[in-house]
Order: structure tokens, then C-alpha cells, then sequence
């Protein structure tokens, strides 16, 4: 994470269902938006996650706050809300073109440095086939949304909340032979929706765009999309096909990740200069 995060502005990229899974009726989805809209208020008792020590080292937005890292995730916080103002999004798409390029680590961060924000957020697991967002939360081995899906319980049954933070995370679950069944089902697409008048902003990081259909059909589901790319890493074509594939207007922009850029000496210089005046400033006998 030393090099860290470019996130270009707005204007850089101006930019089956399976035969065994039946429809569901109106009357079915209308009795699960009843039995959602009841549920909301059961968030405060979800288990809480931990997450003041950090053990994953990823996760700059606690482990390393003032690093340039952690300040380019509050810079792109900063941004996402300023297109909110703008634009009625809520449910972010966060994907990649490829497996690598930092997709997750950026998903966790900016829930969390939303959470800080005290901006209530909720983050999705979206990777049913290699979900790892558990693992920035000691969650990996929690059910999830494809537990949900299986069970139909309350969606609450499998909601944590982080620690002292207004961010709660549904993570991935076991394991599906045919995740596209679910992510094509009506169930699905009504139950994101529900969820995001709960919160300020809905967070979903997706499998890479290539080779899986998974990140297109989420695409369908969210309002608006981010894409990772790491520099000397992003095929460009095949990035260029991927943007293509995408509805163009639910592309917010681009994450840079690990860019060439000399931000990093001049930031930790400002750092160190702001701590020395601050260190002279406090009377003697204080700490």
C-alpha cells in the first residue's frame, strides 16, 4: 500500500437467470419487502467486529491514518459524496478488470473511512466465488448472502457491525454452484434495494469483470460503478472492452492503484514538519 491510490475525477471515463430457479410472484416479493421494511430497526443488535488493532495491514484507514493511502481513500470518500449532491446514487459497484489490481482493499477502506465520516454504510461481499473482505474483518468464516438466500430468515441474521463505526458488513457466505441463479433472481435485486434505504451508501465489491459474468449482473443492481486498475498491471484493451460492457453512465470513475507519483515524499514531509510545530507547542510538563 506504500504508493497507494490515484482516483481520477468524473470526467476521465466519460464515459440466466438458470432455468431451475422460477421467477418469484408479485405477492412473494410483496410479502418480502413487508417482512425487510420491519427489519430495519434490528440493525443495533447485530454482532459487532472488532477492528481497532488492525491485524491486516490493508486496512490503512486504521492501521495507518495519517499515511498518504489513508488520505486518498478520505479524498475519494470526499468525491463519491460530492456526486451524491449531484446525482441520486447510493448502491456503489466497486470491480476490476482483473483478479490483482486492488479492487477489495479500496472496498474496505472506503467503508470504513465512510464509517469514520459517521456516514452509515453498508458493505457486501460480492464475490461468491473467492469472497476475501472477510478477512479485513475476522469474518471469513461467517454466513452470509448466499446463506440468506438459501434460508430466506431475516437478512439481519447475517448483518455484523463494526465496532464503534456506523458500517455494517454482509459478508459472501458459502459457497454456490451457480451464483449468477441468485444475482439474476428478483430476490436479490428487491433485497439491495430495501436494504439501501437503510443506509447512506451501499458498498459492493464484485468479482473482476474478466473472465466472470458476476460484475456485469451486479452492474444491473448497483446505480453506480468504480473501476480498479493497477498501473503496469490493467491489460488496456481488455480494460477498454470491459468500460464498453458497462452501462456508461453508472461509471463514476477510475481508481489508479499503485501510481508513479512523488505525492508520497512531499506528504510524509508535511506530516513530519506538522508534528514537530505541534510537539513545540504543548507547555512543558504536558503530553
Amino acid at each position: 500500500m506504500s504508493r497507494i491510490f490515484e482516483a481520477l475525477q468524473q470526467s476521465v471515463f466519460e464515459l440466466e437467470r438458470s432455468e431451475a430457479a422460477k421467477p418469484a410472484s408479485p405477492g412473494k416479493l410483496s410479502e418480502l419487502m413487508t417482512r425487510m421494511a420491519e427489519e430495519s430497526p434490528g440493525l443495533q443488535s447485530a454482532p459487532v467486529l472488532s477492528i481497532s488493532s488492525a491485524e491486516d495491514k490493508r486496512l490503512v484507514a486504521i492501521s495507518d491514518r495519517l499515511s498518504l493511502g489513508a488520505e486518498k481513500i478520505r479524498i475519494l470518500s470526499g468525491r463519491l459524496k460530492h456526486i451524491q449532491q449531484q446525482r441520486s446514487v447510493k448502491k456503489l459497484l466497486i470491480t476490476s478488470t482483473i483478479r490483482g489490481e486492488g479492487k477489495t482493499t479500496i472496498a474496505a477502506n472506503l467503508a470504513v473511512v465512510l464509517g469514520q465520516q459517521k456516514v452509515k454504510t453498508l458493505l457486501i461481499d460480492g464475490d461468491l466465488h473467492q469472497p476475501a473482505l472477510g478477512e479485513f474483518f475476522g469474518a471469513s468464516s461467517r454466513p452470509g448472502l448466499s446463506d440468506w438466500w438459501r434460508q430466506q430468515q431475516q437478512i439481519s441474521n447475517f448483518l455484523c457491525r463494526v465496532d464503534d463505526l456506523p458500517l455494517w458488513f454482509l459478508p459472501a457466505g458459502s459457497p454456490l454452484d451457480q451464483p449468477l441463479t441468485m444475482l439474476h433472481s428478483p430476490e436479490i435485486a428487491q433485497l439491495i434495494a430495501t436494504m439501501s434505504g437503510w443506509f447512506d451508501w451501499v458498498i459492493i465489491d464484485s468479482p473482476p469483470l474478466a473472465p466472470l459474468a458476476d460484475a456485469s449482473t451486479w452492474g444491473t443492481i448497483a446505480d453506480s460503478i468504480l473501476l480498479v486498475t493497477r498501473q503496469r498491471v490493467t491489460p488496456k484493451k481488455l480494460l477498454q472492452q470491459n468500460i464498453a460492457s458497462l452501462e456508461k453512465a453508472k461509471i463514476l470513475g477510475v481508481v489508479l492503484n499503485e501510481a508513479d507519483s512523488t505525492e508520497h515524499r512531499y506528504y510524509l514531509d508535511y506530516y513530519k514538519r506538522s508534528s514537530n510545530r505541534t510537539l513545540r507547542a504543548v507547555p512543558k510538563g504536558r503530553k
